[in-house]
């Protein structure tokens, strides 16, 4: 099962089982602001900016965080993000073994036309606060900001059932240019949390910018330490649903 099934097969999951997780839910709970454990499974469509942008196009991502929403409506808690694409602009690499019209040689000598993709993840912690609109208290716009961690690599893969003696699992790690370093992401959005239970979702604008830089001993393709420091950022829009986990309810509280 390739990325992009795997991926679709777990939303699908997300998406069918959640129902079966009704929470109970407390009977006045629009009127009222109630803390409850959120967990979040999203999907975002991202742009690189700055640095980033130099390397990669836009890219993917799939999302899960928990947060702790307080009965002041505070939001802190953590999240991550497997982010993943297919669109690398960075592709000389690989100029000191490859063929002038970028072929690797195989082991049977026949040319290999590589693959490149885009791998990496967002972790971070948040902070932040619900501001209510509507006539649901729990539900509103969602403003938060976190410092985490950005990673992000070149996946350089061959064809299938081929390999080649210049460049194997162990080499590629000379070439994909790994990096990371420290991120800040900012989130704006709304969040839904249904009177019955049901129906809990969000969506949000995120912004993240982060202070990276290569973290391989040297690049193969060049024979030297890559000690520049980049500044990688991106802008998303994200969708997803929420599972909230609602502390236990009293006798005066009904199940729905």
């Amino acid at each position: 099962m390739n990325l992009k099934r795997s991926t679709f097969f777990i939303l699908f999951l997300v998406v069918t089982t959640l129902p079966s997780f009704a929470q109970l839910v407390p009977r006045h709970f629009k009127d009222t602001i109630h803390h409850v454990t959120l967990i979040k499974f999203g999907y975002m469509i991202t742009s690189s900016l700055g640095d980033l942008n130099d390397r990669f196009g836009n890219f993917n991502a799939v999302n899960l965080s928990c947060s702790y929403k307080t009965n002041k409506n505070w939001l802190w808690g953590a999240q991550f993000d497997f982010i993943f694409g297919n669109k690398v602009k960075e592709k000389n690499m690989l100029r000191n073994i490859a063929t002038p019209d970028g072929f690797i040689i195989g082991g049977d000598g026949l040319l290999i036309d590589p693959t490149y993709n885009m791998r990496g993840f967002l972790s971070s912690i948040h902070f932040g606060r619900i501001l209510p609109i509507g006539y649901n208290n729990n539900s509103g716009i969602a403003v938060t900001t976190g410092l985490g961690l950005m990673q992000h690599r070149v996946l350089i893969s061959l064809e299938r059932n081929t390999s080649s003696y210049a460049l194997d699992k162990e080499l590629t790690r000379g070439y994909d240019r790994l990096s990371n370093g420290l991120l800040w992401h900012n989130s704006v959005g709304y969040t839904h949390l249904s009177n019955k239970g049901l129906m809990n979702f969000f969506g949000s604008f995120d912004f993240g910018v982060a202070s990276t830089q290569s973290r391989r001993s040297f690049d193969y393709d060049s024979g030297e330490t890559n000690k520049t420091s980049r500044l990688d950022g991106f802008w998303g829009i994200r969708v997803g649903f929420i599972l909230p986990l609602y502390p236990k309810i009293p006798p005066e509280f009904y199940y729905n």
